[in-house]
């Protein structure tokens, strides 16, 4: 939902204006108002000032609220311990490991969790991610603040995107979001942060465009619904 609101932003552009033999002869009756006293000016920046400062505030309490989050265990979901063990078992058996059950690295595993009895389904990039981090912290505070690091750059990728505060604060400070990563530690950002900088590539005609959504897809494969999107840029 929030991709398309950002989306919505990306796609909707002005429409140059056209040059007639009427704007040429009375140009001040079309651009009057793109002319400003210093005095409007500084209204105008006066007037700014306050709903930046409350976006900047709100955007600081909801950073509050997410590390508040990272700091207690997990509640609903175990997707996080399920994604330390598929970096330990990568680690250890190799990545041909990835076809089999946790209960063949494992068989401590199956009686505390219903999924050790099915192989992992993750895409391949998504698991090198999981090894990286197995590998490196095996904690899930960290890995709470990965990916609440990630939401940050995300915010930013969506305001570069748009140039709309708004639409970057709507993509930040939503609870559902702020519960599921900075809580429950799903792994949705890394996904965003790739289609983010894919839309900014194409948009900006880079070919890294691309490669960043075709690594979305190798994280979620989900990002291939954005092919309209990007084909149409």
């Amino acid at each position: 939902m929030t991709l398309a609101i950002f989306g919505f932003f990306h796609l909707r552009q002005s429409p140059a204006p056209r040059i007639t033999r009427t704007v040429i002869a009375q140009p001040t009756r079309y651009f009057r108002t793109t002319t400003t006293t210093p005095s409007e000016s500084a209204d105008d920046k006066r007037g700014l000032s306050a709903p930046r400062w409350a976006l900047v505030l709100i955007a600081f309490l909801c950073l509050a609220l997410r590390l508040w989050h990272c700091q207690h265990p997990l509640e609903r979901a175990a997707d996080a311990y399920r994604h330390l063990y598929t970096g330990l078992m990568v680690q250890e058996l190799g990545w041909s490991s990835l076809a089999q059950p946790f209960t063949a690295w494992s068989p401590t595993v199956a009686p505390i969790a219903a999924w050790a009895e099915f192989p992992c389904n993750y895409p391949p990039l998504t698991a090198l991610l999981f090894r990286i981090v197995a590998g490196t912290w095996q904690s899930i505070l960290i890995v709470k603040l990965l990916l609440t690091a990630c939401e940050a750059l995300n915010a930013w990728l969506v305001y570069r995107l748009t140039r709309h505060a708004l639409v970057a604060l709507a993509y930040w400070c939503p609870p559902l979001t702020i519960w599921w990563v900075s809580c429950e530690a799903q792994i949705e950002p890394l996904r965003n942060t790739l289609v983010l900088v894919a839309l900014n590539g194409v948009r900006a005609g880079r070919p890294w465009g691309w490669g960043a959504w075709i690594d979305a897809i190798l994280v979620r494969a989900s990002a291939i619904f954005l092919a309209p999107q990007i084909l149409c840029s």
